[in-house]
């Protein structure tokens, strides 16, 4: 699955007359595919030997200005982290000049990092489908929910805060969403014996699905602290806190789904030598 998005760099170019006849002032508004402006671009005004003239960056409304500008050939650039930098001649004379760039998406960090975050979260989200298939009661209901949040960390590494403004409220993990996964931690530890030796995955059908899942969650974990790691992926610090403590939250609710740990595989060490 590939994601499309581009940011799309108008410059709105208007002739003034308080410096000289034949210099102007330029202007623009950075805005992504979807129109939400795009702050904190680089925009620089580079002349026919390719020298930059002027640099500026776009403000919190995704605007830009580079005054006094002379008549001549030029190219005007943008970068943007997560976005190719993108170029394009222009000639300012004294009437006004309409400049359109497009800024692909940076593949590396787009196309492969965040795709393979989201994907592993879904096959985790798949695994506990079916781990539900085996649940009742409480365990069940905590499964179902904690599906749905899935979702919304899915939701919230595709939308990292790049500092933008955006037209709508993107969708984070928040501080409730990791309390509820500690108490429910506490909860069942509760009940369950301290571990006296290392215990392997199954037991139950269900404390198996719930280990089978906690190895995706475990995977999903390292990728998103991976991704975080990049200073062009920012991540949500709660969402990574979640992911940690619901891999946690999976390993004791596989000793719960074995009957409280009571039935829980223990590991022999060198019992087959």
């Amino acid at each position: 699955m590939k994601m499309f998005a581009f940011a799309v760099f108008v410059c709105a170019i208007c002739c003034i007359n308080i410096v000289a006849q034949d210099r102007v002032t330029l202007t623009g508004t950075v805005k992504d595919g979807s129109g939400a402006v795009v702050p904190g671009t680089s925009v620089r005004l580079l002349n026919a030997q390719q020298i930059a003239i002027r640099t500026t960056e776009s403000d919190a409304n995704g605007q830009f200005v580079i005054e006094n500008v002379p008549s001549g050939s030029y190219a005007v650039t943008a970068s943007q982290s997560g976005f190719g930098t993108q170029s394009k001649a222009i000639v300012i004379r004294t009437s006004s000049i309409d400049v359109e760039l497009v800024l692909t998406v940076n593949q590396l960090s787009e196309n492969v990092t965040v795709t393979a975050n989201t994907g592993t979260v879904d096959e985790l989200n798949a695994a506990l489908g079916v781990a539900a298939l085996e649940a009742k009661g409480d365990m069940l209901v905590a499964l179902r929910r904690i599906q749905n949040d899935l979702f919304d960390l899915g939701a919230d590494l595709a939308t990292p805060d790049r500092g933008r403004v955006l037209e709508w409220t993107p969708l984070r993990i928040i501080e409730s969403q990791v309390t509820r996964l500690e108490t429910e931690i506490d909860a069942m530890n509760a009940v369950i014996p301290p571990l006296d030796s290392f215990i392997l995955p199954g037991g139950s059908a269900l404390s198996a699905y719930l280990h089978v899942a906690r190895t995706l969650c475990r995977r999903a974990e390292r990728q998103i602290a991976e991704l975080s790691a990049l200073p062009e992926e920012p991540v949500n610090a709660v969402a990574l806190a979640f992911i940690n403590r619901l891999s946690d939250w999976l390993f004791v609710a596989g000793r719960a789904a074995n009957n409280d740990g009571a039935d829980d595989v223990k590991w022999v060490p060198g019992a087959n030598r």
